[in-house]
């Protein structure tokens, strides 16, 4: 049969290491054999991520880590006789093993396979090494794309994963921000990753009121997005309860810092804008100030608050409140917008952002919102794979 048409014929690995097995008894009558392959990632020096593909005649815990180092660092055939073999060579000597055949694939070790002796008795012939570079080759090309195959479907299952995950914290957020009377709003919200640990949110309270909250989570990835999850379901928990922000505030410290380790915690933002009297209540948790932009073209950077969140339990919060009037822009943003790289590894920093929000405040919502996200992918270079979350709320007061 054409053993060549065998191997590339299949990826599943034990059918794979039965031809291996069978082609080195029924071509040279050989029970005694390993086989080392190097993972896909690893074709280096050294005995990282070695795989014992198959073992007859020694058993598995006997290829310690020890002997595996051993015969990796072997460079070229290596008959085990005499007594100067190295301490793991000798360990396969013992076992009864008579050859050491490194596979050599592109100029790099990429298999090892360990002989023992022919049944016949006969000594290995150059036509049969030859025979066996050649089958070495074969297995571990084979077994190579077979370990190929198997990342591409780990990888496959996580992507899916991390889509659903994306899906349902999309889901976890505003689609877009609820209409309110007196006010124009517009929002942004880009992960760096598949998921981000940025968070925000606008909840209407009733007729009059309504609440925006924006946090940042320290973090990126899956860990960060749990730990947003978890302060969303605590801030829709407490919405229903009517409590003052310096009350929700405090009891979502106490939960935060119950429920994380000491390095992990959120900075967080939340106020409430009442249309009747036009005033917006903010309690600032350790986040960045968000920023006020008055029509006349003045600047307030509401401050008031207390510690970030999750990190001491029982911390008192205050809270602050300003109006907005007829043309004044309210920003509220993660340091993702603040501190977006450019290139150069320069931030963006508050000395762009606050002039450029001043410059735009007779637009739209819309409109500012747009000339912030242009100028900071300007800046960034347009750059795929932003260096954090960016997050970003206005707030427009009209008529």
């Amino acid at each position: 049969f054409d053993l060549s048409q065998e191997f590339n014929s299949t990826v599943d690995r034990s059918s794979l290491v039965k031809l291996l097995t069978f082609a080195l008894m029924g071509q040279l009558t050989v029970m005694k054999h390993v086989f080392l392959i190097r993972s896909v990632s690893n074709t280096g020096e050294g005995n990282a991520d070695v795989h014992v593909v198959t073992h007859k005649g020694i058993r598995k815990d006997e290829l310690t880590p020890d002997v595996i180092d051993a015969v990796c660092h072997v460079k070229e055939l290596t008959l085990l006789e005499g007594d100067d073999l190295p301490k793991g060579c000798s360990t396969l000597q013992e076992a009864g093993f008579s050859m050491i055949l490194p596979i050599r694939h592109k100029g790099e070790t990429g298999a090892i396979l360990c002989l023992g002796p022919k049944m016949t008795g006969q000594d290995y012939q150059p036509d049969e090494i030859e025979f066996l570079y050649a089958l070495g080759n074969l297995a571990f090309v084979s077994l190579q794309n077979s370990y190929f195959v198997d990342e591409q479907i780990e990888k496959e299952r996580l992507e899916e994963e991390m889509r659903l995950a994306r899906e349902i914290q999309e889901r976890l957020q505003p689609s877009s921000l609820p209409k309110f009377e007196g006010l124009e709003t517009a929002s942004l919200a880009l992960p760096s990753r598949h998921v981000a640990g940025d968070y925000f949110d606008a909840i209407v309270l009733d007729e009059n009121r309504i609440l925006y909250a924006v946090a940042d989570v320290t973090g990126k990835g899956v860990p960060a997005s749990l730990l947003m999850s978890n302060l969303q379901a605590c801030l829709r928990v407490l919405v229903p309860l009517d409590v003052t922000l310096e009350e929700g505030t405090a009891h979502m410290n106490r939960v935060i810092t119950e429920n994380t380790g000491f390095d992990k915690f959120i900075t967080y933002f939340h106020g409430i804008y009442d249309r009747r009297d036009r005033s917006f209540n903010y309690v600032n948790a350790g986040h960045n100030p968000a920023t006020l932009v008055r029509a006349d073209g003045s600047m307030e950077l509401l401050e008031k608050g207390g510690l970030l969140l999750g990190v001491i339990a029982g911390m008192p919060y205050e809270s602050g409140t300003v109006t907005l009037n007829k043309g004044d822009v309210l920003s509220i943003f993660t340091d993702g917008v603040t501190e977006a790289m450019s290139p150069d590894e320069e931030e963006w920093g508050e000395e762009r952002l606050e002039p450029l929000l001043i410059e735009l405040r007779a637009k739209s919502a819309t409109e500012i919102l747009d000339g912030v996200h242009k100028a900071v992918m300007e800046f960034t270079d347009h750059a795929a794979v932003l260096s954090d979350d960016m997050t970003m709320i206005v707030i427009k007061a009209t008529d």
